[in-house]
């Protein structure tokens, strides 16, 4: 495993695994902020692996399928400073 978190882009290899999907959420969170605050907090050239790892995970398809656009980011972040609900943020159609 060790060897593989050094050469590999996912965490297990070539595919997506669970832990893949369990982190990606945050990490969907903070590229979603660094762009709405122009702030490049995951720097390609500062943490090479872990932008491969994020590059990779953009391209899966079930990422792509549930990704929310920053604009949600900017809802929810108004909402929250003002201290309303923002529970359905995102639903909308």
């Amino acid at each position: 495993m060790s060897a593989c978190l050094k050469q590999c882009v996912l965490s297990t290899g070539e595919k997506p695994m669970m832990i893949d999907f369990l982190l990606w959420p945050d990490f969907e969170r903070i590229l979603a902020f660094s762009k709405m605050y122009q702030h490049d907090v995951l720097s390609s050239a500062k943490l090479p692996r872990l932008a491969r790892w994020v590059a990779a995970m953009l391209e899966v398809p079930a990422v792509k399928k549930t990704m929310f656009p920053v604009e949600v980011y900017k809802q929810l972040s108004k909402l929250a400073s003002e201290g309303k609900d923002y529970f359905d943020i995102g639903l909308e159609e």
